[in-house]
């Protein structure tokens, strides 16, 4: 259930981080873009987390930094993918209409943020044995 709640939460904050690395991506260079859409939607996502997917009985600063590093280094294994994928020089048509690759990039970035994140956030940050916090 708890991944469940963890896949909703996330779908939300994912269209976020594409719509807002979609908008940034035309005024910053491509990982700059990325890195801060990821970076925005990690303060929005502590909130929902912490309430209701893993229904912490209080946030405090000191299970935020954690939150925020373990972010970092899911952002990094993303961002690593992202580099990957969009070293293929692919264009992408659907249907005869122009697909941006730069989001199609960050989409196939997803599954390795999702399955990481969730298994740092579980394990790790946010641990029923209340050691994390």
């Amino acid at each position: 259930m708890r991944f469940l709640r963890f896949l909703a939460t996330g779908g939300l904050s994912t269209l976020l981080d594409v719509l807002f690395f979609w908008v940034l991506k035309h005024f910053l260079p491509l990982n700059v873009a990325f890195a801060t859409s990821y970076s925005l939607c990690v303060i929005i996502r502590y909130v929902v987390d912490a309430k209701l997917t893993f229904v912490t009985k209080r946030m405090h600063l000191r299970q935020f930094l954690l939150y925020f590093l373990a972010n970092l280094a899911v952002m990094y294994l993303g961002l690593r993918t992202f580099d990957f994928v969009h070293g293929y020089h692919f264009v992408v048509d659907i249907m005869g209409v122009h697909v941006d690759t730069d989001v199609v990039c960050k989409i196939l970035s997803i599954p390795v943020t999702v399955l990481s994140g969730f298994v740092i956030m579980h394990f790790v940050v946010f641990r029923e044995d209340g050691k994390s916090s």
